[in-house]
């Protein structure tokens, strides 16, 4: 087995690049790395930073990864530069999530990015967690095409593999988060899923993201007869604490409705019939913001100033007397009361530019621009004035009721013209929409519960470095406790070593995500 490393076009094996201790990290949900040492030399440093290195284990790719860190030592015995490389998952944590909204920018409504986002809402649509992960993974690699102009062979990912339960979590509004906190906010809500990657035929990454119902494992020998693989040490504790006969969260929602405070509980449990008195039950209460409505009314009265023929009522004496108080004066003879002339702003039924007059007067109430039409177009209003003049006899002719103009006795009018109708009219002066409420959760986490999870570490050695144990694949061990024969062991992460001289060895730490331990399990929703 021979074992090289390549450095731009330069390729050595690691013994002639005198690497020693080369150790490769895997770990789920985080940043996997390869390092090892070399004695330093008068150049300070053998590759260049943020140079690509590429491992191979024969002809086949091991890890390729950027060169992000070289602590130095320096002991007695000898001067040391430690490199370290990173895997793609770098790409995760140095691009910040951002999404495209059309929005006003530098005084231009337009599509743009912004880190501004709504996580699980996407163009407007309710996502799931699967979703979600995928947007996100999409724009790592629009970002690593961005950056280097082309694919390279540590793209973050060519292949994307997401295999989740539906899961719809309340749509949260964020703001600079990096693609590496997007998705571990959405596996939150999978206890037992883990990410890994591997490299495919092209020489590319493929990210992968699984729940731990859909991994396939493998058994291994702890006395095998024949071959060179053993395991040389199992230390496992089996999780019975987390074992719960079933889940209940109750979801409360407070919020204001027309000023009045609301409060509102929304039960999600698993299995159905499970008591929240039972021992060991998982029962989680959680804060939601509920809905705040609250709605302006006004009300107004019109009177029509333009008839359904298109005729123009003000050239009419019966509507100058409905609007005009001084012409119901009981000294007026009601019989001798006519036009003289009349003058008015508002001509129907058309402008000099054809279009229409508004056709209607304000009689009371107040017209606001949020009022809309009933063809939900917003109504439209302007103030008008006209004034009439009448020629007409009183009962009693006193100074005050000589009227000397020679048109006669001139009445002035002002009103408000409008297109909108009689009626009330309402608009939302607050709203805001209530969180979401998770849906399925109590079942998928149930599911967890109810698998006894081990934790520990699992060590295996060879003669050579086989890379048998592999993320993404569960962990059961023959000829030991009969209980570890099917205890789907899960990794967390994975250290190989490559010997310089010596066994190669492997270190698997199984286990259950950081979050699924209480009470941090749900503290995303606190």
């Amino acid at each position: 087995m021979t074992w090289t490393l390549q450095y731009g076009s330069t390729i050595k094996t690691l013994a002639e690049w005198k690497c020693h201790g080369t150790t490769r990290n895997l770990v789920s949900q985080a940043l996997d790395t390869v390092s090892f040492s070399m004695r330093s030399s008068s150049n300070p440093y053998a590759f260049d930073r943020n140079s690509t290195l590429t491992i191979r284990k024969d002809d086949a790719i091991w890890f390729v990864g950027e060169l992000r860190q070289v602590p130095h030592s320096n002991a007695p015995e000898a001067e040391r530069d430690n490199y370290v490389l990173w895997g793609p998952w770098n790409w995760f944590e140095r691009v910040t999530y951002q999404q495209e909204w059309n929005i006003l920018h530098s005084g231009v409504l337009q599509y743009f990015w912004t880190s501004h986002v709504m996580l699980n809402s996407i163009k407007a649509t309710w996502t799931n967690t699967a979703g979600q992960i995928k947007a996100a993974v999409d724009l790592a690699i629009q970002s690593q095409i961005v950056t280097t102009g082309a694919a390279l062979i540590n793209s973050p990912v060519i292949g994307i593999n997401i295999d989740l339960p539906t899961m719809f979590p309340p749509i949260v509004e964020v703001r600079s988060r990096t693609i590496a906190e997007v998705i571990k906010s959405q596996l939150a809500w999978h206890p037992d899923a883990t990410t890994w990657f591997t490299m495919n035929a092209n020489g590319k990454w493929d990210f992968f993201c699984k729940t731990k119902d859909k991994l396939a494992a493998t058994t291994y020998d702890w006395a095998p007869a024949t071959g060179n693989k053993y395991l040389h040490s199992v230390e496992l504790t089996p999780r019975w604490d987390l074992v719960r006969p079933g889940v209940i969260l109750r979801y409360e929602k407070n919020g204001t409705y027309e000023g009045a405070p609301t409060f509102e509980v929304v039960e999600d449990k698993y299995p159905a019939n499970v008591s929240s008195f039972a021992r060991d039950v998982y029962l989680e209460t959680i804060d939601l913001k509920g809905l705040v409505k609250t709605t302006l009314r006004r009300t107004i009265e019109v009177a029509p100033i333009i008839d359904a023929a298109g005729n123009d009522l003000l050239q009419t004496l019966d509507w100058w007397k409905t609007y005009s108080p001084q012409l119901n004066d009981p000294e007026i003879v009601e019989s001798t009361l006519k036009f003289a002339a009349v003058s008015t702003d508002h001509p129907a039924p058309h402008r000099k530019d054809g279009s229409l007059y508004l056709p209607n007067i304000l009689i009371a109430g107040e017209i606001a621009d949020w009022m809309r039409r009933d063809d939900g177009a917003l109504g439209s209003s302007e103030s008008d004035s006209a004034e009439a003049y009448f020629d007409c006899d009183f009962k009693t002719v006193t100074t005050s009721r000589k009227h000397k103009d020679k048109l006669g006795w001139r009445i002035p009018i002002q009103f408000t013209a409008t297109d909108l109708e009689t009626g009330t009219y309402s608009t939302f002066s607050e709203f805001t929409q209530a969180d979401w409420t998770p849906v399925g959760l109590a079942q998928v986490l149930y599911a967890v519960f109810q698998t006894t999870q081990y934790e520990g570490t699992v060590t295996m050695r060879e003669r050579e470095l086989s890379g048998r144990m592999a993320m993404g694949s569960l962990i059961n061990i023959a000829g030991h406790r009969a209980e570890y024969e099917t205890m789907n062991g899960l990794p967390q992460s994975i250290q190989e070593r490559i010997p310089d001289d010596g066994p190669a060895e492997t270190t698997v730490n199984c286990g259950v995500a950081a979050h699924l331990d209480v009470p941090g399990l749900l503290s995303l929703l606190r």
